[in-house]
């Protein structure tokens, strides 16, 4: 049997196994949670920040006060809470799938051969109450860049029958509906592929 899979994104990856027929789809991201841990970290580094400004003025720091100057730039002028957030506190997704399972982030389900799954992005992750609370703060001047992005986020969702089961929450809706397009072509290749002898492919290659 020779067919290809339909052309994917370089993100998230796609791994396939052709002597088993199982496929994993890995991708790093970065969540609101994980969000608000890096603005705490921001927090606590701009006290830092501000604690060696005086001892500098106090002229007990000498040349080595000139290092506040970028670290202060860092926090104050860039979008440092999303820097921090993917360089510390970055979530992986990792879902494995064969015929009869899909594993998210380590918890299995059993999938009946007569029950359809399907994988969709697009709803948002804050309710209404709470997106309206972050456009206030907005409005204010406050981390306008930020609160944006915290309105972006979306979920990555696994329709499983009746079940609707979160996958994962991503940045927006691009990169939402990206991960869900991948998990689909994934979901559909590890069903429907006869895959002969041991031979294993990484990311988009034909099945032979």
């Amino acid at each position: 049997m020779s067919r290809e899979l339909s052309p994917l994104p370089e993100w998230p990856s796609l791994e396939i196994s052709k002597d088993d027929g199982w496929c994993r789809v890995h991708g790093e991201h970065d969540t609101h949670a994980r969000l608000q841990l890096a603005e705490v970290l921001r927090v606590l580094l701009g006290l830092l920040c501000l604690a060696g400004w005086v001892y500098w003025l106090g002229g007990k720091l000498g040349g080595l006060g000139l290092a506040l100057i970028p670290a202060t730039a860092f926090l104050v002028y860039t979008k440092s809470p999303l820097i921090l957030c993917r360089t510390f506190f970055p979530k992986e997704t990792d879902v494995v799938m064969q015929r009869d399972s899909i594993t998210l982030n380590g918890k299995r389900y059993e999938i009946a051969p007569h029950v359809d799954v399907q994988f969709r992005a697009g709803t948002k992750y804050l309710d209404e109450r709470k997106e309206q609370r972050v456009r206030r703060m907005s409005k204010n001047g406050m981390l306008t860049a930020i609160t944006f992005h915290k309105v972006g986020y979306r979920k990555v969702e696994m329709i499983y029958g009746g079940n609707l089961i979160e996958v994962a929450v991503i940045s927006d809706q691009d990169k939402a509906g990206q991960f869900a397009y991948v998990l689909q072509e994934a979901w559909d290749a590890s069903r429907k592929f006869d895959f002969p002898e041991a031979e294993k492919t990484v990311r988009h290659d034909v099945l032979e």
